[in-house]
């Protein structure tokens, strides 16, 4: 654990710094808490879908190649084949460690049953440019978290991706109900991360 925690030195600030960019530290800030308080599941909506996409945060990967060196289970769910199909290829090496789930991700989270202790919701793209598409994308976040919430487990971690717009994003209906549920953001940049209150 301790090597994983050290910043300068672990595996994973040497690996994904230079490729995650802004997006490396809300990652590695949910990995460091995921670490530290024995989590076991990780749940993303919204697969990675083009190869070396690393500005779009490459989750899928990322995530996979934590749990081969750290432990634990991998959820990742996408409505598109494609998508699924692509992830596939791109993750190979972790094809064990990886379970997808092929379907909406509301009609998935509907159903689930698995604790999550690390939850990325990231699926139903935005446009910052277009009020129709961003409200659209909120409330898809929004029953995404709602749904989901039962399921999180006490020391849950939740990161928003996709924050850092002036229209709010994809994340702004589900900070609000966050908000209202009592949990502490202790991060908001290009993926918004939250933890619960004491």
């Amino acid at each position: 654990m301790d090597d994983f925690l050290d910043i300068n030195q672990d595996w994973f600030s040497k690996r994904y710094l230079p490729l995650l960019g802004r997006r490396f530290w809300s990652f590695k800030i949910a990995l460091n808490l995921f670490v530290q308080t024995d989590g076991q599941n990780i749940l993303e909506t919204g697969c990675l879908r083009k190869k070396d996409d690393w500005a779009a945060g490459y989750s899928t990967y990322v995530f996979a190649d934590f749990i081969a060196h750290e432990g634990g289970h991998f959820d990742s769910i996408d409505k598109s084949e494609e998508n699924i199909g692509l992830a596939k290829v791109i993750c190979a090496e972790f094809k064990d460690l990886v379970e997808f789930h092929k379907g909406d991700s509301l009609a998935v989270l509907k159903d689930w049953s698995r604790p999550i202790d690390l939850l990325l919701l990231d699926s139903l793209d935005t446009d910052p440019s277009d009020k129709g598409i961003a409200f659209k994308a909120q409330m898809h976040q929004r029953k995404e978290i709602e749904l989901a919430y039962p399921n999180l487990t006490k020391n849950a971690i939740i990161l928003l991706d996709d924050n850092y717009f002036e229209n709010g994003g994809k994340t702004r209906l589900a900070k609000e109900f966050l908000e209202l549920k009592g949990w502490v953001n202790i991060m908001d940049f290009e993926a918004s991360l939250w933890v619960r209150r004491g």
